[in-house]
């Protein structure tokens, strides 16, 4: 699907490792899945699709969440300009 898996509990992340656990089930071997999202990603919708399917959770184990911070960057990034009511990603992240 269009649009970032990110944002929302995402069907297609869960059929792309239901596939993934398929393609093992027939005798495909693998040692990990690692998920990596791009710029200011919030994890918590990918921890919810995981944990949502009992199907996932019976056959695969979520082992980390890892954040990586551009520190020469950053602290610009948290001062940035919001429009009301909206929250800066940076700050809440």
């Amino acid at each position: 699907d269009n649009g970032c898996m990110c944002c929302t509990i995402r069907g297609d992340l869960a059929n792309g490792l239901q596939q993934i656990l398929e393609d093992v089930r027939k005798g495909g071997h693998i040692d990990q899945i690692m998920i990596e999202t791009t710029g200011m990603a919030d994890p918590v919708p990918i921890v919810r699709t995981f944990m949502s399917d009992p199907g996932l959770t019976r056959d695969l184990r979520l082992d980390a969440v890892i954040a990586m911070a551009d520190a020469k960057n950053l602290p610009g990034r948290l001062d940035d300009q919001v429009e009301e009511g909206k929250v800066n990603e940076a700050y809440q992240q």
